[in-house]
């Protein structure tokens, strides 16, 4: 039911020319698959949103959208379009100075070369991501990171690294626990 709801929001918006409500419909349809775990359809809806995006010049949501196609291709274990999607994120989130999409994008590439036993590579995507998210005062994601991080340092054989990396994110959950109760 939902999901047709949204289909009928698209139909109005595109009746009414609004490009706008239009790309924010197929961002929003891409989340409800990917969160049901329909990630082809939600493939299907990101890449409608990035026409969009494209067709408006709107580089914000343009990397915003790349971030999560390339995410959920990856899902799909379609790793070189998944690659080649993060790395285009990755510039289009550069060039538009939105820093906290950038991170995203960085941790994204690492999930894609973790999927493919690429953990060095995926260390430095993770490092690079790190000091984005340290940037930003960003205490959650710099744990989440480090969870990523415990999880690849521990895969090459890493185990100092990794129970640091680990003792860390323990602590970071810890210390924003604190800070919503």
């Amino acid at each position: 039911a939902v999901v047709l709801r949204y289909h009928e929001a698209r139909a109005l918006a595109i009746r009414h020319g609004d490009r706008a409500r239009e790309l924010a419909i197929c961002n929003a349809l891409g989340i409800v698959h990917w969160q049901r775990g329909a990630y082809a359809d939600a493939v299907r809806e990101y890449e409608s949103a990035l026409r969009i995006c494209r067709e408006t010049a709107d580089r914000v949501h343009e990397g915003l959208v790349l971030n999560s196609l390339g995410a959920s291709l990856n899902k799909l274990s379609r790793w070189d379009e998944a690659r080649t999607t993060l790395t285009d994120a990755v510039r289009v989130n550069t060039e538009s100075g939105e820093q906290q999409l950038l991170g995203h994008a960085l941790s994204a590439l690492a999930d894609v070369c973790i999927g493919r036993e690429r953990f060095a590579e995926a260390l430095d995507y993770l490092r690079s991501a790190m000091d984005i998210r340290r940037g930003l005062g960003d205490r959650r994601g710099e744990g989440w990171l480090y969870d990523k991080m415990a999880r690849a340092y521990r895969a090459v054989g890493n185990d100092t690294d990794a129970a640091t990396a680990t003792h860390m994110a323990e602590r970071i959950a810890q210390e924003v626990a604190s800070l919503t109760h």
